[in-house]
């Protein structure tokens, strides 16, 4: 056991807070968009992205809404998300790799605003994104 964690009579019990909760989120989101487990790693990083508290530093989600697309109300970021976590027809959907990958930017983005703190992993997660061409943006500045 690591210095967190307290065994119970209910079983084990771990001393968390909101900054690691987003941060194994966020992580665990990475690992299954590698196994092309889409629907976990949306879940996971949209976790992540909203338990995160609200920041006025500038993130990705904000750069998204500014998008000519989404002020035209023609695409809908959250469509996936929502769908994921609640009932709502229909009951087949095909969710993309990048669709999965923005979501977890997302939340990569919002925990950088707010903690000014990130960790190689998602350096290499942004790289891999620009890689495939999935950011509206060349976004290899960022490792800097």
């Amino acid at each position: 056991m690591s210095g967190d964690e307290v065994e119970t009579s209910t079983g084990t019990q771990v001393e968390t807070t909101r900054k690691l909760a987003a941060q194994r989120q966020i992580d665990a989101a990475i690992d299954h968009i590698k196994r092309l487990e889409l629907e976990c790693a949306i879940t996971l990083a949209a976790a992540a992205e909203t338990t995160l508290p609200d920041t006025a530093n500038p993130h990705f989600l904000e750069l998204l809404r500014q998008h000519p697309s989404f002020l035209r109300k023609e695409v809908n970021f959250n469509e996936t998300t929502n769908w994921l976590k609640h009932y709502i027809p229909p009951d087949i959907r095909y969710i993309f790799e990048q669709e999965a990958a923005l979501v977890i930017i997302r939340a990569i983005s919002k925990f950088c605003a707010v903690y000014d703190d990130s960790n190689p992993a998602w350096l290499d997660f942004l790289e891999w994104g620009n890689s495939k061409r999935f950011w509206p943006v060349d976004l290899s500045a960022m490792r800097e």
